[in-house]
């Protein structure tokens, strides 16, 4: 599915798409500044989260709680190889049937046994995205 939204209207966006997430493995590709941390804030809001989310990049992992459930929101830019991902234990966080929001999910292609929704955002300018979204069933 494609979708093309004004960043300016990402809070509309958000509610159009979360009920869209199949999976609560979610992984969303994009370029730097292409606003997936600002997508994964709005989306965590939908789902009823009121935490600051903020980006991973530094820490690589946060940790959103709302009573019983958990938000685990990661960031890969960093990282170079699959076996700094096996050190942090993104597996068993996988298994643990949260929702789990991973930016620059490269390194985990391929290499993960779990079905996850993929989101894609290109900039078409400084306020217009595309958003593919796409699944993967395993």
């Amino acid at each position: 599915m494609e979708f093309i939204y004004s960043y300016l209207d990402i809070h509309d966006f958000a509610k159009k798409i979360a009920p869209l997430l199949r999976h609560k493995l979610v992984f969303l590709e994009g370029e730097l500044g292409s606003g997936k941390t600002t997508l994964i804030k709005q989306i965590c809001r939908e789902l009823g989260f009121k935490d600051q989310v903020s980006s991973p990049t530094f820490p690589l992992l946060n940790i959103y709680k709302n009573n019983e459930k958990n938000i685990y929101h990661a960031d890969l830019y960093r990282l170079k190889n699959i076996e700094e991902i096996n050190e942090l234990g993104f597996y068993e966080i996988m298994e643990n049937n949260n929702w789990f929001f991973v930016e620059w999910p490269e390194l985990l292609y391929g290499s993960i046994d779990f079905p996850y929704t993929k989101i894609k955002i290109k900039n078409v300018d400084d306020i217009k995205r595309i958003v593919t979204l796409t699944y993967n069933e395993l």
